[in-house]
């Protein structure tokens, strides 16, 4: 006779977050993954991608970053970096 299973009682195990570490800062949810990247949300929950999150991540001194200067600043330095020959 073959023996019946018994129904398991055990509850499903909960999964882990895979978030390491979660922030708040200012109007934006800032969390760590595990892969070392960062995740950038508006309080209202979408999505900040591109320079305005990399702005929002130097601001919470989570990372150090250099941002591309004005076009205005940039062309009375000269461009090219040469010096003119005459």
């Amino acid at each position: 006779m073959a023996a019946a299973k018994k129904a398991s009682t055990k509850a499903p195990k909960e999964k882990k977050s895979t978030d390491a570490k979660t922030q708040t800062f200012k109007d934006f949810v800032i969390t760590k993954k595990r892969s070392g990247r960062f995740e950038v949300k508006t309080a209202k929950g979408k999505q900040v991608n591109g320079l305005d999150k990399a702005r929002v991540l130097v601001d919470a001194k989570l990372v150090q970053a250099g941002f591309p200067k004005d076009k205005a600043d940039a062309g009375s330095e000269g461009a090219s970096g040469e010096t003119p020959t005459t």
